[in-house]
């Protein structure tokens, strides 16, 4: 809007004065209505000229103007505006509902609220578009008129035309037709045969008129009725209401109906009114007195039958609570009496007495029993009955008692109906016959001209009645009909005629099966219009991708399938979702309809997906999802035929199956017209050239993959299948597992790798976790009596060449005898050898092994043993597992870890549980199976069940420093583990447990367990231990070092004793050996250790020992987190983050689940105890553990890529002579690109081993390069003091002062001259700190040249070169047992840079 103009330049006419809007709005906006809102406002606006206030077509005038001085005023035109466009406003306002209003009341003007309005309504939406066109196509008229049901439909096609969504006339048409009864099939059939459509107008018109004929013609139909009727007036007020509705509709307007304004009671003359009706526009003087006229239908007085608007009404009589009964007979006055007439003009049965009803109930309706002369006849009861015969029993229904009747009538209508009979009159007699046979199962006589029935006597009938079918059925043992009707068909047992089918309850119950299938009759036309999808699994055997599971999804059209493998079924909804995108990317269309079963698995996708129609087959019923069902066999079957002929592992299942249904979909379907799957999809024929044997040998080239050049090219594989993702083929090289994908491959489909090797059997157990080295030989026996026992893995047969009798010979010495062969015949053809076969012994039959069942569960056992159980219920079935629990349980006992008391009242017992775990040698075999009884802690309330919780556990710094130490000293160390360590904790507080899970005492099974000491799982168990160690420890004269607290010190005299407590693992290093060993005896006797010997194993750090050095890594560490992630056989790389690339928090698309990758991060903190060289990497992915990305999860792949090639290096300390302190400090100013931080790194050393290293960002930002130099300073010099202070504590004062290595100029400078202090006021902490520490004398602070700066590993992600000359430096060499050497660079100058760093940290010593 414009705030000034000058007057010359007005920009708006306005009217002269405010106009004021009374006309008024009927129709108020709702949600639905906003076209007709629209309607009748916009006529009332272009009718007093003011369409341009809300169009925006003329702007509005300037607020203010100019006069000749330049001054502004107050424009008069904007005032008079404004006034017109608020009462514009206002009256817009007044026609919006409350509901509406709430959403644009900050309209300020009314062009802001009619744009405002249009935008909410006319704004598109796919779900609102998707609802209202499936309202149109389910809309049914049902009991609605026409006129109703076409208002309903054009209220919800005016919806859609107001989103913005066309809908043309024919659809409308089509939509409204479907909508329609079975009343309009003629009308619908007219329609559809027309050659040119009608408007939608059009329709209209015809479809009125089509409806006022049918209700013309049922009204001259029901004039023409000579039946009287009773009406009911029962009639439900909905029902009524509906059909004065209807009348409304279709007999109002003037002269057209009973309802037009001539009708009656309408207008000053109840008669006359002021209309021209053609019904009662009659004059006053021939009008008749209707008042005593009752109607028989609505059963109201004041007009007859035929004036009844009900009558036009076919629901109102349909709807009645039973047909008008009729009597339509004439005949004197008798005494009433027990036979029945037959009567054709009766609608139901009647009769005077009670008595001949075998059930009644009081009638108190208000119908009557109106006869010829229109007399009404009241009912007294309404009951059934029946009429037996010899041979029949004819139920009568619905029968009316009416006392003022002489005669008992038979409704022939009524008895035909209910009884499945004839019934034929003849001049004198009637006959009543079954329809089947036409058999007559009773007659009358003509007596006084009413036909009487004739009855048999009571007797028969009660003997006839008790032989019924179901009677039969049940006494022949529920026995099938057609049993029943073959023993009537020859006249073996009689049955009782009836119409009634009856259902027996215990055969539902008992012979309950499947209905029939019907042949499916569904039909597409183009791909995606249905897919089939089922889910298979879980496999017996887990493949070597880790799956169980795969799910494929079937085109109806094509037959094409796309299979995908996965972990769990929770897996589902990810692949579907990444089916989907892809399909519908490659077809250009959208999958309409999703057949699949009712597993969970699908659910999620049901909500995800509202715009696919899903078909879910009933539970239990697989027929109904029959095609994915046939295809799981057509998979499975093909798949398992291949792998069975070449000797395939299972565990390769999952290659295999995906290859298969590749093939699969190049095959010719009989369903395609012997067209196969792809060529119908993608309109070309496949190429067989490229497909070949599963399981055969080939050759793939490798070149990349090679170390030199003088490596082989190509190595021998086993070809699994095809790529999905490449054009190439999978290549599997048996020594290493490492699947390869190539394109260049030679096949040699005669070959077959799998096959060739010994035992084949092997390969199939080995994938279910049997032990390699069991075998099952055969035992060769002429009879079945000489059976032998097997015998373990190292069972060998042996066959004398010499001999014609084999002997089956063991390890153990035990040779079988030979068997019993029978003299060979003159008549033998067979020529003699010394193999005896069974065409030789003539015992053909099978080969039995007796033992074969025990020796099977022997294997079963020991395959048991090797998995962990996750419950008692599991473990106790174990031989292992069981010894494991008897010897926990045995500890705890002999601990007195507490008593079975009476649960008191108000106590709170926490739960107990078994944790299973197999603990490894570091070779990977099993050193023992370890069981331990914890308690669930997390059930424990804190200041009732425990107070503090708090344990401390040795330091990683300390540790490389004490074995520093002992290294440079040559003490040997030791290695100790408590058994039950938490056990030996006393308890403070009141704990009751529940009693062991299966170890129950059976005295007393409802007592509990008051411990005494600590056990595992409870909150304040290791404090506990803690403290007991501690309290030993010290009554020992030892010393907690204040440096760490879990590190203690033993000094008297020359004797020095080191102890490092971790938990339960203790490390013991000192020079004295008889002291040493003394106090292994103490703590044995305290607390029952066992002495791992040297140390060589601790907290997953593998120790290795040479002459003069001690090498630690963590190799089976790393290569379970490889496992974990798959990534064992990954190519690796040199680096573990790319050189120079800057990584943002918010690169890449978020991970869905980032789960795996915080699990991956968490572990590789732990790897960095002895690999310094992760140190940078690791910390810079562990600052998106908030929301990883999948850039981020890329940086931790190179990391574990790196590490795979690097899995044997870790830390080397070495043994020196002068151990002094020395460290290292760097920092990258403002090197993170989302916040500008510096990252602080720093190396310390003592003598030549590096002891402590970090890698941290800083908590502020910095303002220059020399304030982030200066507080890596700051951070490095304290933990050099720290180390200081330790080394003090272990009797290693420092002879020389710390030296602190800076590669920047001004923060050394900073560190020693106070004259800089001005320009460091906001370090000001830091800054004192470093110089108090210079001015004592504590700590030297030098300078060094950016090239031999070591910390410039722990800032910044580093090249090739540098980062192997660092690494290097700080001494991760391979592990000195290690076979492995270097895999790509092998040069000499690789050689050259270890051999040389291995004396880096010496050279820094010198400078120092």
């Amino acid at each position: 809007m414009a705030e000034s103009s000058h007057i010359s330049g007005q920009t708006a006419i306005t009217p002269p004065s405010p106009m004021h809007l009374v006309h008024q709005i009927r129709t108020t906006l709702e949600q639905d209505n906003y076209l007709l809102w629209k309607s009748q406002v916009l006529p009332v606006l272009r009718g007093h000229g003011l369409e341009s206030f809300i169009d925006g077509s003329k702007s509005p005038p300037a607020r203010t103007i100019a006069n000749s001085d330049g001054i502004q005023l107050n424009n008069p035109d904007f005032a008079s505006w404004q006034q017109q466009d608020q009462l514009i406003l206002a009256w817009m306002f007044s026609s919006i509902s409350p509901s509406i209003l709430a959403q644009v009341i900050n309209s300020q003007t009314s062009a802001d609220l009619w744009h405002n309005v249009s935008q909410m309504y006319v704004s598109q939406s796919m779900a609102k578009t998707l609802d209202l066109k499936l309202q149109l196509q389910t809309l049914k008229k049902g009991s609605s008129t026409c006129s109703q049901y076409l208002q309903q439909f054009h209220l919800i096609a005016d919806r859609l035309r107001s989103i913005g969504s066309i809908v043309t006339d024919q659809e409308l048409i089509t939509y409204a037709l479907q909508g329609l009864g079975t009343d309009f099939e003629a009308f619908v059939t007219a329609i559809s045969l027309r050659e040119k459509p009608p408007s939608m107008f059009e329709f209209n018109n015809l479809l009125l008129s089509h409806e006022a004929r049918v209700l013309t013609n049922l009204r001259a139909a029901s004039s023409s009725t000579v039946h009287l009727t009773t009406g009911n007036t029962s009639y439900s007020q909905n029902q009524s209401s509906q059909t004065q509705s209807f009348q409304d509709v279709f007999f109002a307007g003037r002269g057209r109906s009973q309802r037009g304004r001539g009708y009656q009671n309408r207008g000053r003359n109840a008669q006359r009114g002021r209309g021209r009706g053609r019904q009662n526009n009659t004059s006053t003087e021939n009008a008749q007195d209707t008042s005593n006229i009752k109607c028989q239908i609505c059963q109201k007085w004041g007009h007859e039958a035929l004036e009844c608007y009900h009558r036009f009404d076919i629901r109102y009589s349909a709807t009645s609570s039973s047909p008008a009964p009729q009597a339509l007979v004439a005949e004197p006055s008798v005494t009433s009496q027990a036979s029945w007439f037959v009567d054709s003009g009766a609608t139901t049965h009647v009769t005077p007495d009670i008595n001949n009803l075998s059930s009644s109930l009081p009638y108190n309706g208000p119908d009557a029993v109106h006869i010829g002369n229109g007399t009404g006849l009241l009912i007294s009861h309404k009951g059934t009955s029946n009429l037996s015969t010899g041979s029949a029993n004819l139920k009568l229904n619905n029968v009316l008692v009416v006392p003022s009747l002489t005669k008992s009538l038979l409704s022939v209508s009524q008895l035909t109906a209910d009884n499945n009979v004839v019934v034929e009159f003849s001049s004198n007699s009637c006959f009543i016959k079954e329809c089947t046979t036409n058999k007559t199962i009773m007659h009358g006589i003509l007596s006084n001209g009413l036909y009487k029935l004739i009855q048999p006597s009571q007797q028969q009938v009660l003997q006839v009645s008790q032989l019924t079918a179901d009677i039969w059925h049940s006494k022949l043992a529920h026995c099938s009909m057609s049993v029943i009707d073959k023993l009537k068909k020859d006249k073996i047992i009689q049955i009782k005629p009836s119409n009634n089918d009856f259902l027996c309850t215990g055969c539902n119950k008992a012979k309950a099966h499947k209905l029939p299938f019907q042949p499916s009759i569904r039909t597409t036309s183009q791909p995606l219009e249905v897919v089939h999808s089922d889910l298979w699994g879980p496999a017996p055997v887990l493949s070597s991708k880790g799956h169980r599971y795969y799910v494929h999804f079937t085109d109806d059209f094509t037959k094409f399938s796309w299979l995908y493998t996965c972990a769990s079924k929770s897996d589902v909804s990810v692949l579907f979702n990444q089916f989907k995108a892809k399909v519908e990317n490659l077809l250009s269309t959208k999958i309409k309809i999703f057949q699949c079963d009712g597993g969970s698995e699908y659910k999620p996708l049901m909500t995800q997906h509202p715009e696919i129609t899903f078909n879910v087959s009933c539970p239990y019923t697989p027929e109904q999802n029959g095609v994915a069902e046939r295809k799981h066999r057509h998979i499975v079957e093909l798949a398992l035929a291949s792998m069975f002929a070449a000797s395939i592992p299972l565990k390769y299942w999952d290659v295999i199956f995906e290859s298969t249904v590749y093939v699969i979909n190049r095959l010719p379907s009989t369903q395609n017209n012997d067209v196969s799957p792809f060529e119908v999809l993608f309109n070309q024929k496949p190429d067989y050239t490229l497909l070949h044997v599963l399981g055969c040998t080939c050759y793939p080239w490798l070149r990349p993959y090679t170390n030199h050049k003088l490596d082989a090219r190509s190595e021998e594989c086993v070809f699994l299948g095809y790529s999905s993702l490449h054009k190439g083929y999978y290549c599997l090289h048996v020594p290493t597992d490492r699947i390869y994908v190539s394109r260049h491959v030679q096949f040699d489909e005669k070959s077959f790798p799998f096959k060739c090797m010994s035992q084949p059997s092997q390969l199939q157990t080995s994938d279910t976790n049997f032990p390699n080295t069991l075998t099952v030989l055969p035992v060769i026996n002429s009879s079945p009596q000489a059976a032998t026992q097997l015998q373990p893995a190292t069972t060998t047969t042996v066959i004398h060449p010499a001999s014609s009798q084999p002997s089956v010979t063991t390890t153990t010495g035990i040779q079988t005898a030979p068997p019993q062969t029978p003299a060979p015949s003159a008549t033998n053809s067979i020529p003699k050898h010394s193999m005896i076969t069974r065409s030789q012994t003539k015992n053909l039959k099978p080969r039995t092994f007796p033992n074969f069942q025990a020796h099977t569960a022997a294997v079963h056992a020991d395959c048991q043993s090797h998995i962990e159980p996750t419950c008692y219920t599991q473990a106790v079935k174990i031989e292992a597992w069981r010894s494991a629990m008897a010897a926990e349980l045995s500890a705890l006992a002999h601990n007195n870890t507490w008593e079975l008391v009476q649960p008191p009242s108000n106590a709170h017992i926490i739960g107990s549980k078994w944790i299973f775990k197999i603990k490894y040698k570091p070779d990977g075999s099993i050193e023992r199976h370890k069981a331990r009884l914890v308690a669930k802690g997390y059930t424990q309330e804190e200041g009732i069940d425990y107070e503090e919780t708090f344990s401390p556990v040795v330091k990683p710094t300390t540790i490389r420093t004490v074995l520093t130490i002992a290294l440079s000293n040559h003490w040997p160390c030791h290695q100790l583990d408590v058994n039950n360590a938490f056990l030996h904790g006393s308890l403070e507080e009141t704990v009751y447990m529940a009693q062991p899970p299966g170890f129950s005492d059976p005295q007393h099974p409802h007592h509990v367990c008051k411990l005494k000491k600590a056990i595992y799982g409870l909150k304040q168990a290791p404090r506990a231990w803690f403290s007991k160690l501690k309290s030993f420890l010290l009554s020992h004269n030892f010393k907690c070092s204040q440096a760490d607290n879990s590190l203690f010190i033993l000094h008297t005299g020359k004797k020095i004793i080191y102890l490092l407590v971790y938990v339960d693992d203790i490390v013991l290093t000192g020079n004295d050996a008889e002291a040493i060993q003394s106090l292994k005896q103490s703590l044995d006797q305290q607390f029952s250790l066992k002495n791992l010997g040297r140390l060589s194993h601790f907290l997953g750090i593998e120790v290795h020992y040479t002459s003069s050095e001690m090498h630690l890594s963590q190799t089976r560490y790393m290569s379970n987190i490889l496992k974990r992630v798959s990534m064992q056989y990954a190519k690796s790389c040199n680096t573990p983050m790319q050189s120079g690339k800057q990584i943002s928090k918010f690169s890449g698309t978020k991970l869905s689940d980032p789960t795996t990758y915080r699990s991956v991060v968490g572990a590789l903190q732990y790897a960095t105890i002895t690999r310094p060289d992760l140190t940078f990497a690791v910390n810079k992915a562990s600052q998106f553990m908030a929301e990883p990305t999948e850039d981020h999860w890329q940086l931790v792949k190179r990391i574990l890529r790196y590490i795979q090639g690097t899995i044997q290096h870790g830390l080397v300390l070495k043994s020196a002579e002068h151990l002094c302190l020395h460290g290292f400090c760097d920092a990258d100013w403002a090197g993170d690109p989302d916040d500008r931080r510096s990252t602080t790194g720093f190396a310390i050393y003592l003598g030549p081993n590096l002891v402590s290293w970090s890698s941290k960002k800083q908590a502020t930002v910095s303002r220059s390069s020399t304030e982030a130099e200066y507080r890596s300073l700051a951070g490095t010099a304290s933990e050099l003091l720290w180390l200081t202070y330790l080394l003090s504590e272990l009797k290693l004062p420092q002879p020389l002062k710390p030296t602190l290595w800076c590669d920047n100029l001004g923060a050394t400078f900073l560190a020693a001259n106070p004259v800089f202090h001005a320009r460091t006021k906001h370090i000001e902490l830091d800054f004192h700190f470093v110089r108090e520490k210079i001015q004592n004398k504590q700590l030297l602070v030098k300078f060094i040249c950016s090239a031999d700066q070591l910390g410039d590993m722990f800032t910044k992600s580093l090249p090739k070169a540098r980062f192997q000359l660092l690494r290097n430096k700080l001494h991760v060499f391979p592990s000195p047992l290690s076979l492995r050497g270097a895999v790509e660079d092998v040069s000499g100058k690789e050689k050259d840079d270890s051999s040389s760093a291995r004396n880096g940290g010496d050279a820094a010593a010198k400078q120092n």
